[in-house]
């Protein structure tokens, strides 16, 4: 383990109406009053969000740092929320127990990071979450759930397919046309298409 001890210049303000009396340099890559630096900050953030605190303190270890799981907690406890006002938002649904109850889940479409969950996949629910909202997303990614497409219908944002429908529905209609039109045109002739000469 590294240990960092540096000296940075103080200064002392003469004017009794100053509320802060003592100023001090402040570092980029370091917090106040912090025993980390702000890139072990997000290393251990990270680990935080990808395992269990004794599981991240089982790593730690490894990697050399001396944390405990408490304040492994108290580093995860202190990563901001993603904020739910983002413009592009992707809703499908998800299953709590496959084939009896459903439920909504909501991400940011640019980060993939989910922003809500909501207990069914109706179409009043999504409204309500909708409205409730600060600032409403521009564009909505969606599947061909017909639940969300009656809570979409009346606001004012740009429904779109997602990528798995859009390639899908991209096939549908390529095999469509191909079944059209293909057979009328190419006449086909298994025997002929084995002969040698």
């Amino acid at each position: 383990m590294l240990r960092l001890h540096i000296q940075v210049p103080k200064w002392f303000c003469d004017n009794s109406r100053c509320p802060r009396s003592i100023f001090t340099e402040r570092l980029p890559w370091a917090l106040s009053h912090s025993r980390r630096t702000l890139r072990t900050e997000r290393v251990l953030s990270t680990l935080m969000l990808t395992m269990s605190a004794k599981e991240a303190e089982r790593v730690t270890t490894v990697l050399g740092f001396r944390i405990s799981h408490d304040t492994l907690l108290r580093v995860l406890r202190r990563v901001p929320i993603p904020s739910p006002c983002t413009e592009v938002i992707g809703i499908d649904d998800f299953a709590f127990k496959k084939g009896h109850r459903y439920g909504t889940i909501i991400c940011d479409a640019t980060t993939y990071r989910p922003i809500d969950l909501l207990r069914t996949r109706e179409a009043d629910m999504l409204t309500d979450w909708l409205v409730n909202l600060e600032k409403r997303p521009v564009r909505v990614l969606v599947d061909r759930f017909p639940a969300y497409q009656e809570a979409l219908l009346d606001q004012d944002i740009v429904v779109v397919s997602n990528r798995f429908h859009l390639a899908d529905n991209l096939w549908r209609y390529l095999n469509s046309i191909c079944q059209r039109v293909l057979p009328s045109r190419i006449p086909v002739n298994p025997e002929g298409l084995y002969r040698t000469v």
